[in-house]
């Protein structure tokens, strides 16, 4: 158990450290638009995804929707929420290709 809460804590801190020093967070290219897909839902409901001719792809409406039920449960904005989950998944896929490549 100690072994694993190390391992997540070295991913964690190797993967997270670039951004520690930074003001703001850093974007890629698509944290715009999932931000507005989120604020979107959030304000108009998950059929808003199905009216706007802009690709806003209704099949995947599980970032939005989980984004706007924690905007409303935690109080956090769309943004904080994106960047945090872009950390939470750079996180997992480390600790993921760390098992593979145990196994």
């Amino acid at each position: 158990m100690l072994l694993a809460a190390l391992a997540i804590a070295f991913v964690a801190i190797v993967l997270l450290l670039p951004y520690a020093g930074r003001e703001e967070p850093g974007q890629s290219y698509d944290t715009p638009y999932y931000v507005w897909r989120t604020r979107a839902v959030a304000s108009d409901g998950l059929g808003v995804l199905t009216t706007i001719p802009t690709g806003a792809v209704p099949e995947r409406p599980g970032v939005p929707v989980l984004g706007a039920t924690l905007g409303d449960v935690i109080g956090s904005d769309a943004l904080t929420y994106t960047v945090i989950l872009r950390a939470i998944a750079a996180v997992a896929i480390g600790l993921a290709a760390g098992a593979m490549a145990l196994e």
